[in-house]
Parts: C-alpha cells; structure tokens; sequence
C-alpha cells in the first residue's frame, strides 16, 4: 500500500503521460502538504505564498486519476488567479464564488478528457 506522498507523486506522473501542460503547473505551486485543515485538496496563500494543501485520508480514499484530477483542479485556481479574484471586496460571499470558479474549471478539465 503506498504511502499519500507516493499516491501524489504517481497522481504527477499520471498528469505528465496524459497532460503533461497540465504537470507543470502543478509543479510550479511546490510539494503538497498534507493536513487535515482541508476535507479534499485546497490552494490559498494565507503567507503570501501559494500552497497546496492535500488531506491524507482522502488521497488514501481515491484513485490516482482522480488524485490527479484534483491536482489539475487545484493548480487552475492558480493558473487563473481565482485565489486573488475570490478575494476581491467585489466578491463578498466568498463560497459562491469559488463554487463559480470550481464549475468553470470542472468543465474545462471535462472538455480536456479528464474525468
């Protein structure tokens, strides 16, 4: 049984044979922490620098291939700036908004061919 490091890194590995544009994003936001303050996986920069947030029981409970999903979620949130732009005055309810952001994300993956 691999540990939740090895399951993110082979959710990586999976991304880089199938949507290797995709790989370097993810890459580029640094190595996943894993905490239990997050239900899923998570980006924010609560210190001013992005991190990636994973929680153990959920890599544990899922397939690469959604792990890698998630992970190609994740790092469109930084992609298009969501962080920043659900964090604007202009946007108060901040859950509607990021709810907003996951739809559009979660249709562009889909049109991608990852499920």
């Amino acid at each position: 049984m691999s540990t939740p490091i090895q399951k993110l890194q082979d959710a990586i590995t999976h991304l880089d044979n199938n949507f290797p544009f995709l790989t370097t994003r993810v890459l580029n936001i640094g190595t996943p922490q894993l905490s239990d303050a997050v239900s899923t996986m998570a980006v924010g920069a609560p210190h001013g620098k992005i991190e990636l947030l994973a929680n153990p029981q959920f890599i544990a409970a899922n397939t690469v291939e959604h792990i890698a999903a998630v992970l190609a979620h994740e790092a469109l949130h930084v992609l298009r700036n969501d962080i920043a732009a659900i964090r604007n005055p202009k946007f108060p309810d901040h859950e509607t908004a990021n709810i907003a952001a996951d739809c559009i994300i979660n249709d562009q993956l889909r049109r991608a061919g990852m499920e």
